[in-house]
């Protein structure tokens, strides 16, 4: 628990951080999105974006999972074929970086799915 002016006022307190996803809010892909509240009311509730390693370990895993699977790849044929329109999933899928998903970043996470 933080008090003082961390906190948005000096009578505030404060939960510890809770990282909610990488690349959300106004994050980058490489930051965490992480938020608390705090009390009582009338007391801001806080967010930042802090660079963590496991945002960028694995690429490929669009789903932050753990692992590239199967699920991964269903969900960028579903970006690039135009069936799943969520920002934060369309920019995940985009590997290699060019404005849109298509094949070439398709076969990326299908190459990392096959690996052994």
């Amino acid at each position: 628990v933080q008090t003082g002016d961390e906190c948005g006022g000096t009578s505030c307190n404060c939960t510890a951080w809770q990282d909610q996803d990488c690349g959300q809010g106004t994050c980058a892909l490489d930051q965490m999105y992480q938020t608390r509240s705090c009390t009582p009311s009338g007391c801001n509730s806080e967010a930042r974006c802090v660079a963590v390693p496991i945002c960028l370990s694995n690429p490929t895993d669009i789903n932050l999972d753990k692992r590239t699977d199967a699920l991964d790849l269903q969900t960028c044929i579903a970006v690039a074929l135009g069936i799943e329109k969520d920002p934060y999933l369309v920019q995940r899928c985009d590997l290699n970086n060019d404005g849109i998903v298509n094949p070439s970043d398709i076969e990326l996470v299908l190459q990392k799915v096959m690996e052994p």
